[in-house]
C-alpha cells in the first residue's frame, strides 16, 4: 500500500495482478499485469515517487509467468504514469534480475524510496544456495539494492560500485527472504525482516556494504543457535516469551 500526496491509496492485489487506487470510498483498477500465481510470488511492491506532484509515476514489483516453463517466473520493476487514476505509460525500470525457481518462493521482493530519493529493492535468495548466490556480490539474489528510479542504473556511491567483480547494483548482501523494509523517519537506517533459516526470523538494521551471513548463516543441527550465526547480527529475534528463537516454529 502507499498513498499518494493527493490522499488516495494505491494497493496491490498479490493474487490478481491488479493495481488499485482507492478514493471517494470506492476502489477501481488503476492498472493490471499478468502474474505468477504460485506460493510466494505475486504481485509484490509499490511505491510512490517521491515527485509524484510533478511526474505521477507509481512503481511496482510483480513476478510474470515465463512462457514454456511452468512454475519458474521472472522478476520485473515496471513504472506506470497516473493519468486520472488509470496506469498509462508502462515502463520497465529493472528486467535483468535471475529467474525464479519452481519452488516458488523467497523472492524477497519489496521495493521503497529511501530518503536520499533512490529506490531500493529486496530480492531473496530464490533457494538457490549452491553455488552460494547471497554471498557472492556479483550476483543480485539475496539482496537489497538501490538503484536510480529512471532507468534502474546504479545509485552513485554504492558500496561496491569500484569492484570489478561486483554488481554495482547491490546495497546489502547475504539475506534469505527479505519480504520488507522500511526507513526510520529521523535517521533514515533500514529496518529489514529476513525470514529463517529455520526458526531464525530477523529483524537487521541494513548498512551499506554489509553480509548478513546467509547461507554462513546455516547451523547445524546439534547446535541450533540462531546468534552463533555468520555475518551481522540482527537486533532482534522472533521468539515466544521464555523461549529461544530457535525453538519458536
Amino acid at each position: 500500500m502507499a498513498f499518494t500526496p493527493d490522499g488516495r491509496l494505491f494497493y496491490n492485489e498479490f493474487r490478481t495482478g491488479n493495481i488499485m487506487v482507492y478514493e471517494n470510498e470506492s476502489s477501481s483498477i488503476f492498472a493490471h499485469v499478468d502474474v505468477l500465481n504460485c506460493i510466494e510470488l505475486g504481485l509484490l511492491g509499490l511505491a510512490i515517487d517521491p515527485d509524484f506532484r510533478d511526474n505521477h509515476y507509481v512503481y511496482i514489483y510483480f513476478i510474470e509467468p515465463v512462457s514454456g516453463q511452468s512454475g519458474i517466473g521472472h522478476p520485473v520493476l515496471m513504472r506506470y504514469t497516473d493519468v486520472n487514476g488509470k496506469g498509462h505509460d508502462p515502463t520497465v525500470i529493472l528486467n535483468d534480475l535471475p529467474n525464479t525457481t519452481n519452488i516458488c518462493a523467497h523472492v524477497g521482493g519489496n521495493i521503497h524510496f529511501g530518503p536520499d530519493g533512490y529506490l531500493y529493492v529486496s530480492v531473496g535468495d530464490m533457494q538457490v544456495w549452491e553455488p552460494n548466490q547471497s554471498q557472492d556480490i556479483s550476483s543480485l539474489l539475496g539482496k537489497i539494492l538501490r538503484l536510480d528510479k529512471s532507468d534502474g542504473t546504479a545509485a552513485p556511491g554504492n558500496p561496491f560500485e569500484n569492484e570489478q567483480e561486483a554488481n554495482p547494483l547491490v546495497f546489502a548482501y547475504g539475506l534469505r527472504n527479505p519480504f520488507d523494509f522500511t526507513f526510520h523517519h529521523q535517521t533514515g537506517h533500514i529496518y529489514a525482516v529476513d525470514n529463517g533459516l529455520g526458526n531464525c526470523d530477523e529483524l537487521n538494521v541494513i548498512r551499506p556494504g554489509y553480509d548478513y551471513g546467509h547461507p554462513l548463516a546455516s547451523f547445524a543441527e546439534n547446535e541450533p543457535k540462531c546468534l552463533d550465526r555468520a555475518g551481522k547480527k540482527p537486533i532482534y529475534l522472533y521468539s515466544k516469551p521464555d523461549m529461544n528463537p530457535e525453538t519458536f516454529t
